[in-house]
């Protein structure tokens, strides 16, 4: 089943909205959010301080676990989308910023994403994050790590 060029943006518009719904506690809706991806997804942070690779929506799920309750205030303003309707993959430049709920610091991101799709859902991510707010979200983390 291949998405049109409206729909493909509408399929990435979704995991933003996703990715962004997080109550005043941090929570997101993990099944909400994975509900987005193929089952085998592949999901990779190449440029990330320690690079990501996940393969799977269980490996996903996990990843994603451990941010609950870190972040707050999560914002996403989409700027471009370049679409290939051919090879089913979008290209999302954004900047985003979160609230880091336990100090109350904002985080600022850049991102590149690279989505492809297969039968409706994201079979691949390549997600390029650009911050220099390391730190802020390090903190964020840490405790989540605990």
């Amino acid at each position: 089943m291949s998405l049109s060029r409206s729909e493909l943006e509408q399929a990435a518009r979704k995991m933003f909205d996703a990715y962004a719904a997080v109550d005043d506690q941090g929570v997101r809706d993990l099944d909400a959010i994975i509900s987005l991806f193929a089952p085998d997804v592949a999901y990779e942070m190449p440029f990330a301080p320690n690079p990501i690779s996940l393969s799977g929506t269980q490996a996903l799920r996990t990843f994603l676990a451990g941010t609950q309750g870190a972040f707050v205030g999560t914002q996403y303003t989409l700027n471009q989308f370049t679409i290939d309707t051919e090879r089913q993959t979008v290209v999302v430049e954004a900047k985003g910023s979160r609230r880091i709920r336990v100090t109350g610091e904002t985080a600022a991101m850049r991102y590149v994403f690279v989505l492809t799709f297969r039968d409706g859902k994201i079979s691949q991510t390549r997600e390029y994050v650009f911050t220099t707010d390391q730190d802020k979200l390090m903190r964020a983390l840490k405790p989540q790590a605990a």
